[in-house]
């Protein structure tokens, strides 16, 4: 795992919660990551655009301006897979799911299962586990991409 963290910043990671390798943690302000959370490899959270995009500011140790950095927040019970990218001042609701390959640059509410680029709404975790008690043999959730949820779990 790779981490940049800029003086007077933070990075919290809750109990039971793991890292896959590859992954990198950035914060010039602070990402926070809850607990029983698992990150797959290759993810990316970054509470900051990266480098600088006014000119000079990609001098070494030049200042992130501020309206650059927003805080990064995942709850408990988030499951993200590999390749995601969580963006600055996203929130992530407890017992969520992001799916690999998603581009997070939105808040993501919680219970739910969000895919794609932009990442968006799939499916609510409670509807599914209604359905599944309901028709357990029919229960089918694609995407606009037709990427099936279902391999998710």
């Amino acid at each position: 795992m790779t981490t940049h963290i800029f003086p007077e910043s933070t990075i919290e990671v809750g109990d039971r919660t793991r890292i896959g390798a590859n992954s990198s943690l950035r914060a010039a302000k602070c990402v926070k990551i809850g607990k029983g959370c698992l990150i797959a490899p290759w993810v990316r959270i970054f509470d900051y655009n990266g480098h600088p995009l006014h000119p000079g500011g990609g001098r070494i140790g030049a200042p992130t301006p501020p309206d650059e950095v927003a805080p990064v927040i995942v709850g408990d019970n988030v499951w993200i897979g590999e390749n995601a990218f969580i963006q600055r001042g996203v929130t992530i609701g407890n017992d969520s799911v992001v799916a690999a390959n998603s581009v997070v640059a939105r808040d993501v509410p919680e219970g739910t299962v969000v895919m794609g680029i932009p990442a968006r709404v799939a499916l609510r975790l409670a509807d599914l586990d209604r359905k599944t008690e309901l028709k357990p043999n029919l229960v089918q959730v694609t995407n606009s991409a037709g990427a099936d949820a279902q391999r998710l779990f």
